[in-house]
């Protein structure tokens, strides 16, 4: 709010040169100011020494939404993999990350020989198969 008696801010300061009753309104001025100030804070500076309880809150909030949208559909979808990878098994249509489709022609330990063609072999990773095809 800026008022029509308004002065710059260097004036303020320099109250030396000022007459008593120019520097008596510079006070006033501060004054309501520093007033002013105090009520655009709000709560702000009636909370004093409260705790703020709202920020703690805030925080758990914010990890329950990543917790629910993010992590636990995450950890859920791992574990399908980990349960498709498991079950994979001599002739079965699988998917890999490459999106190359083919039928596994043997399994060892960490690596999946899948058959792309007739007598085209190929060695992939056990982690590499995304998914698997529906025979039809």
């Amino acid at each position: 709010m800026i008022r029509d008696d308004a002065r710059p801010a260097e004036s303020l300061f320099f109250h030396r040169d000022l007459p008593a009753t120019q520097y008596e309104n510079s006070t006033k001025e501060v004054r309501s100011m520093i007033s002013e100030a105090y009520a655009m804070a709000g709560n702000a500076a009636q909370e004093g020494g409260r705790p703020g309880y709202e920020g703690i809150i805030m925080l758990v909030i914010m990890f329950a939404i990543f917790y629910f949208l993010l992590i636990r559909p995450q950890q859920k979808r791992a574990k399908q993999h980990k349960q498709l990878i498991e079950a994979l098994k001599v002739g079965d249509q699988v998917i890999t990350a490459g999106g190359i489709h083919g039928k596994v022609a043997a399994i060892q330990e960490n690596v999946v020989t899948i058959e792309v063609a007739t007598g085209v072999k190929i060695k992939i990773n056990r982690s590499s198969v995304v998914g698997t095809k529906l025979e039809q």
